[in-house]
């Protein structure tokens, strides 16, 4: 995995998993939550608590109420079919995010080792693509194409957000007209709560690895966000004409990654570009990563009809500073605003707020550098979750371990191709594949999950910087699991398309 440890096997210090981390509530749809809990919880005894999405690509798995035209109105939240209950019997129970939380609940009180209550957190991804049709607060790239994600930046977003979790800790209230549907695993009793009583809740971690997604074709880098919102807040620090130019500031830190002549795979960032870089630093370290437009410069092989001389290379670099730099003090505001909002919540003042990122000078789907993290910890942030590379931490920030190599970036992108089936206002090539080929889609997206996560999370070794902070996330997911689910997407695609014809 590449993890780094100290030079003395005497101070090596390990990992230690406290938090399991559940990436989506899917899960139980493939496999049962005794079973689940069997394999990652009972022998685990430093694991004290569990990350549950409350928020997640697939949707929101409680049923909740918004105001539309001034009326209040439920949105219905997404539900499981459990195959079995925690005797282990078969029940086809509909369940939702409050039923899986007292399954737990039930399972770790039985559970004769466990010596306390699990503790709870919440995990929210903020792309809310059951949202992003609203042309509203979509991220859109610098051409003005929109995707299936929504902007961050966007205030509406975040107050979205924020209804959302407000709702999850509210109680329910009869006198509304469209009275919410009763369920054995849904209730809503008059004093119950939602999902959960928030003093029950230990703290919310927000996924803050991919924000901005980059996407590449032709030599053309397509940045997020360039809406309306983002835009105005950019333009007082950067010219964004620039970027919508070929090449763009872009092209000098970003090259297209993928074999010459086959699919695109992506493209290749370069990373460690930091705050104090000069023009020409820049230049030079984008030099570094093939590919890119400053490599090219530099060996001199830009044909004649795309030369470009050091002055415009130059301008280039001065503008992709201020836009890096504009970017990381937007996404600060933006992240900086939603857990302060969170804190505001009622009964949410405890709450602790954690955020998962990389830890790269540079991170370009989060949209900071990584000393921003000091800033955001200022301004509220408790945790920051991060991959256990060599990174120094800036100022006293306190770091936690998340044993994912990219923090689940990949993770996210998995449950992302889980999702699609949400995001069908956006037609991509990926809505034309054949079953076959989506399968293969899936299979390669479980295989980069694969290389992210560690076999056995008790044997990483810690970087000296986080020697005094060994409590560790571990990411409660397996290659059996994503079979599953796999499997079980490719079938209901099966049937909705027999269905059709």
């Amino acid at each position: 995995m590449g993890y780094a440890i100290s030079n003395n096997d005497d101070k090596i210090d390990y990992a230690v998993p406290e938090l399991l981390l559940v990436p989506t509530l899917e899960i139980f749809s493939v496999i049962d939550i005794m079973s689940y809990y069997d394999c990652f919880i009972r022998d685990n005894l430093s694991i004290k608590g569990i990350v549950l999405p409350i928020i997640e690509p697939q949707g929101t798995f409680f049923t909740y109420t918004i105001q539309a035209g001034g009326q209040p109105t439920h949105v219905e939240g997404r539900r499981l079919v459990l195959l079995r209950d925690i005797e282990n019997q078969p029940n086809k129970t509909e369940a939702d995010l409050r039923h899986v939380i007292e399954n737990f609940q039930k399972i770790a009180n039985k559970d004769k080792n466990r010596e306390r209550d699990l503790e709870i957190y919440f995990l929210i991804y903020p792309d809310l693509p059951q949202f992003a049709h609203d042309s509203n607060i979509s991220i859109q790239d610098q051409s003005g194409f929109q995707s299936a994600q929504t902007c961050i930046y966007n205030p509406l977003t975040r107050k979205t957000i924020l209804h959302i979790l407000a709702q999850a800790f509210s109680r329910h209230q009869p006198n509304i007209k469209n009275k919410f549907p009763k369920s054995p695993s849904n209730p809503f009793g008059k004093d119950e709560f939602r999902v959960i009583d928030s003093s029950k809740v230990k703290g919310i971690i927000l996924y803050a690895g991919d924000l901005w997604p980059v996407s590449a074709k032709s030599g053309r880098f397509q940045l997020t966000c360039f809406c309306k919102v983002c835009t105005k807040r950019l333009e007082t620090e950067v010219d964004v004409g620039w970027f919508k130019k070929y090449p763009s500031p872009a092209n000098l830190a970003l090259a297209e990654s993928g074999d010459e002549g086959k699919h695109l795979m992506g493209y290749q960032p370069v990373r460690d570009l930091t705050t104090d870089l000069s023009k020409e630093a820049i230049v030079d370290r984008c030099s570094q990563v093939a590919g890119t437009l400053a490599a090219r410069y530099m060996r001199r092989d830009v044909n004649s009809e795309g030369r470009i001389d050091e002055q415009s290379i130059m301008v280039l670099a001065g503008n992709l500073k201020k836009y890096l730099t504009a970017k990381s003090k937007l996404t600060v505001e933006a992240i900086s605003s939603m857990m302060e909002g969170m804190k505001k919540l009622e009964g949410c003042e405890h709450l602790r707020s954690c955020l998962i990122v990389e830890a790269e000078p540079y991170m370009w789907t989060t949209g900071t550098f990584f000393t921003d993290m000091k800033d955001l910890c200022q301004q509220g942030i408790n945790e920051v979750w991060v991959p256990p590379n060599n990174m120094d931490q800036p100022g006293n920030t306190s770091f936690r371990p998340l044993l994912a190599n990219r923090a689940c970036y990949f993770v996210s992108h998995f449950l992302t191709h889980l999702a699609w089936d949400l995001r069908v206002f956006f037609a991509t090539s990926v809505s034309y594949l054949t079953l076959d080929e989506k399968r293969k889609h899936f299979e390669r997206a479980r295989d980069q999950v694969l290389s992210e996560l560690p076999e056995n999370a008790y044997a990483v070794a810690l970087p000296p910087e986080m020697k005094n902070n060994l409590p560790s996330v571990v990411v409660g997911l397996s290659r059996d699991i994503m079979d599953r689910l796999i499997r079980e997407k490719c079938e209901t695609n099966k049937s909705a398309r027999q269905e059709a014809f």
